[in-house]
């Protein structure tokens, strides 16, 4: 009973540690995410926009060069916008099911009768028979072949 009551302490307390660090990651992409300018266009537009500038052939100017660092921003904000509600969600996912369970334990009857069932020397010898018997590799089937016969 200890040793549950045990293990149920560690795994709430390695639940609580998951969670702190969870929280922090949270925080972390927040501040990278604060890090990216608000007017950051979106990947579609910039990706349409570049498509047009490689069109008319204008890769060498600096709109273009600024337009391919943009879109840089904007897909690392999308990252960091899914890592959130992705780390969001599996916390309330977590919440839901951190409902504290009660250890399951075996009445002490079960161990009473399985004492007294397997204390016995033939109920031993019987076991291992058993055992013995199912465990051990089927023999193979005989084949059939059509014009001769079985074959063994």
């Amino acid at each position: 009973m200890m040793n549950n009551a045990q293990g149920q302490a560690t795994a709430w307390q390695s639940a609580a540690d998951l969670r702190e660090l969870t929280q922090a990651e949270i925080g972390d992409w927040t501040r990278q995410l604060d890090g990216i300018p608000p007017e950051t266009r979106s990947i579609e537009g910039l990706e349409a926009y570049l498509t047009g500038v490689e069109a008319a052939g204008r890769t060498h100017q600096k709109p273009y060069r600024d337009a391919q660092n943009e879109l840089g921003l904007a897909k690392r904000r999308a990252d960091l916008e899914a890592k959130i509600a992705d780390a969001r969600a599996s916390l309330r996912s977590a919440s839901r099911s951190a409902d504290p369970q009660p250890a399951q334990n075996l009445p002490a009857w079960v161990f009473a009768l399985m004492l007294e069932l397997f204390s016995s020397q033939a109920t031993s010898i019987a076991f291992v028979s058993l055992l013995l018997l199912y465990g051990r590799p089927k023999e193979p089937e005989a084949v059939l072949d059509v014009a001769e016969g079985p074959i063994v």
